[in-house]
């Protein structure tokens, strides 16, 4: 049992907040059965698969910003530096380094959800190992002769992934 429970607040408090429930329908203390709010998931999400992102987006995007945010970027992504470390070589603060990266990352979001470059590539991706399987199924269940057709369609495929 905890130590600070409900019942120990007084009534005035309690009823206070209790009305606040009663018309708001929030509690901070209760989460909804929906789950987590997308800016509570956010905070959660994981720092390896925001750099990844992170690092895909600036991939696609990266051209289209400025030589200053594509320095910052690749002193953060490639050389894997810290914020204080490319502040310090880069001769500005530590927050003015944490919001470029932000606004960077936000502008090529932008960008994304405009475009879907990274999307689209991803289902090109998806689709070309799914063509691979089934080229396999094929190429196990065709007489000899047959073969070279799918060797052919498979060197096809191999360069359409690839571009």
């Amino acid at each position: 049992m905890p130590t600070h429970c409900f019942r120990t607040v007084p009534i005035a408090y309690r009823v206070q907040f209790l009305d606040r429930i009663a018309r708001t329908g929030y509690s901070p203390w209760v989460m909804s059965r929906e789950g987590p709010s997308q800016a509570e998931t956010k905070l959660r999400r994981d720092p390896l698969v925001e750099r990844e992102r992170l690092a895909r987006l600036t991939e696609f995007y990266g051209a289209l910003l400025t030589a200053h945010q594509r320095e910052i970027l690749q002193l953060c992504i490639e050389d894997d530096l810290s914020l204080a470390e490319i502040a310090a070589q880069v001769g500005v603060s530590r927050q003015a380094v944490h919001d470029l990266l932000r606004r960077s990352q936000h502008a090529m979001e932008a960008l994304e959800e405009r475009l879907g470059g990274i999307r689209r590539f991803e289902e090109r991706q998806r689709d070309a190992e799914r063509l691979q399987t089934i080229l396999a199924w094929v190429k196990g269940h065709l007489p000899p002769g047959d073969v070279p057709l799918v060797v052919e369609a498979e060197q096809l495929l191999d360069r359409w992934a690839d571009d």
